[in-house]
């Protein structure tokens, strides 16, 4: 089947984008998950970076999943986004080293923002571990996964942890109650809609924190950022922030990032002092593109062919 640019609806509205005109020109395949209120056409910036670069041109999966499922968690819903990205993004790669002339082996770079996309990631990471650990099927509440979407998650793995490259731009952001609400004040536009979400907030932080006590476990915030913390998604990361954004903060993320690189992980950093919350590529253009974009593909695209 061919993958020409199209838009895909059905439970993550992920979107896929096969810019070059044959597949021996496609040197990786980008998965990008978008911040809490992003829309296709603030994400379309960042993947025309990848498949219309000059040297390493891209295909590129890319989508944010609903405010809803960010704000409230829903597990199924992250489930069916990740999955759908795995399934897109393993299908272009078949595809490509199938047809290739080159015997090219396909990186995967993973690239994402803020927590609207580091909670997809965390569960991408927990499904890949399933199906590696659980030998072929993946199963959630409601859906159960065939073995062709475990062989889809191994494949990615495979491609990302030491192929590829994983970038997070005003990602993770510690997940503060007034974080919470800051998000909320960016990405709903409705009052009415905004009280009711924060109010939910607010019951449902209250609650954890007693059964979290209760039954003496981690809060959710805690095991959020130990997820982030020992996430075995990809061996090399890249870090986009700024000390003036008010959602990530950038002293937690300083902390952070120490700790990745005592855990082994090779680390790239471009910290900013002055823009805003995933407006880096806004305010930096040529920073994020040079130090970014080109360093990953040209890193990730070393390792291309066998």
């Amino acid at each position: 089947n061919s993958f020409e640019e199209h838009k895909h609806k059905e439970h993550s509205g992920m979107n896929v984008i096969l810019q070059p005109p044959n597949d021996d020109a496609i040197k990786a395949v980008v998965i990008m998950y978008g911040w809490l209120g992003s829309i296709e056409k603030h994400l379309k910036k960042y993947a025309d970076l990848y498949t219309n670069h000059l040297l390493q041109k891209c295909a590129v999966v890319y989508g944010t999943a609903s405010t809803s499922t960010l704000i409230f968690r829903h597990d199924e819903e992250l489930t069916a986004m990740a999955m759908d990205s795995v399934r897109k993004a393993a299908a272009i790669i078949r595809q490509i080293e199938s047809s290739s002339s080159t015997k090219a082996i396909v990186p995967v770079v993973l690239h994402y923002f803020s927590n609207g996309g580091a909670f997809v990631a965390e569960k991408l990471g927990q499904m890949i571990q399933d199906a590696i650990s659980a030998g072929g099927q993946i199963s959630t509440k409601k859906n159960k996964h065939d073995k062709g979407d475990a062989d889809d998650l191994k494949l990615i793995h495979e491609r990302l942890n030491k192929k590829g490259f994983e970038v997070l731009d005003s990602s993770p952001a510690y997940l503060y109650e007034s974080t919470y609400f800051r998000c909320i004040d960016m990405a709903v536009p409705s009052l009415p809609l905004r009280i009711i979400f924060k109010g939910f907030i607010s019951l449902s932080t209250v609650y954890k924190k007693i059964m979290a006590c209760t039954n003496q476990q981690e809060r959710v915030d805690v095991i959020f950022w130990q997820n982030m913390m020992e996430s075995e998604l990809c061996q090399r990361q890249a870090f986009v922030y700024s000390t003036a954004d008010v959602l990530t903060d950038s002293h937690k993320l300083d902390e952070f990032i120490n700790e990745r690189q005592k855990r082994g992980i090779q680390v790239i950093v471009q910290k900013f002092d002055d823009s805003g919350h995933v407006l880096h590529l806004k305010e930096h253009p040529e920073e994020y593109k040079g130090n970014i974009v080109d360093y990953v593909l040209k890193t990730v695209c070393q390792q291309h062919q066998a």
